[in-house]
């Protein structure tokens, strides 16, 4: 698991991301920006914009184009890179 401000992932869905974003990579398609988390459309909240929960970045690093919602916390891109390197890292018992 790893662990954000304001939520976990686990390695099994920072894998899922990152073949998502592989997918849209070889499709030659950007993925889109999600704005919103799907769910909180569908239920009429008001809109926000979606804020990564990890909160791997700062002010002059900031989050990355798309979020991938979860239920109660979602991740950006550039935080799914972070935790893939550490997991690379974690592996080779760095």
């Amino acid at each position: 698991m790893f662990e954000g401000t304001a939520g976990f992932i686990c390695d099994e869905c920072v894998d899922v991301c990152i073949q998502l974003l592989h997918d849209y990579r070889e499709m030659g398609v950007r993925p889109s920006r999600q704005r919103q988390p799907w769910y909180k459309k569908l239920f009429s909240e008001p809109t926000r914009v979606a804020i990564c929960s990890f909160n791997v970045h700062d002010r002059d690093n900031l989050q990355g184009d798309r979020v991938f919602p979860g239920i109660d916390a979602q991740i950006c891109d550039k935080c799914i890179r972070a935790c893939e390197m550490l997991k690379a890292s974690l592996l080779l018992g760095g």
